[in-house]
């Protein structure tokens, strides 16, 4: 089974304010991703050698995670440039483990154009994970998003986790919402 994560390492990284405290957060997602053994075995057990990572998305999450990888580990790493919808087998070159952090984030602009921040959440997304799918030995990891919660507590006042069932309160959590289902539902996953 392929791998998509869609635990808070996210939440934690779009939360914080200051460059530091997101470094940090991208720390703390690596570990994660480390501590469930996603960057050093395989799917047969351990990995003779992770060739690269590709983060797919340039923005907030994806800088910060490529700042931090070099503290975690040898890895060598890189950003995808392109647009998801266009992604191909051929775009992945010698890349082990497909990172997803590209997405559409401005609350106001997904509301205005809920097509393209369709397009953009959900579609590039599944296109991405049935790209990664069709390459048996890649791991394809999917950041999620904090805002598929209303809040940072739920209505009896305890801290969501990722367990809690979503409640997005605007049209970009609903697309974020979507491609957790959509990637889940499909099987090939695991969170």
């Amino acid at each position: 089974r392929q791998t998509c994560a869609t635990w808070t390492c996210a939440r934690r990284i779009c939360a914080t304010r200051t460059s530091a405290a997101r470094t940090s957060a991208a720390r703390s997602c690596l570990r994660a991703l480390q501590n469930r053994e996603l960057l050093e075995s395989g799917r047969e057990g351990p990995r003779s050698q992770v060739k690269v990572i590709l983060i797919l998305g340039a923005g907030h999450v994806g800088t910060h995670l490529l700042g931090a990888l070099p503290t975690l580990t040898d890895h060598p790493a890189a950003i995808f440039p392109g647009r998801l919808a266009g992604l191909q087998g051929s775009d992945l070159g010698d890349d082990d483990i497909v990172v997803n952090t590209a997405g559409k984030t401005d609350l106001p602009w997904c509301e205005n154009n809920p097509f393209d921040a369709f397009d953009a959440n959900v579609t590039g997304a599944v296109q991405a994970a049935r790209v990664v799918l069709t390459c048996p030995d890649r791991r394809f990891i999917h950041l999620s998003s904090g805002c598929v919660y209303d809040g940072p507590f739920d209505a009896n006042g305890q801290a969501f986790t990722p367990a809690s069932p979503p409640s997005p309160a605007c049209f970009y959590a609903k697309t974020k919402v979507m491609a957790d289902d959509v990637l889940t539902a499909s099987g090939a996953f695991r969170q």
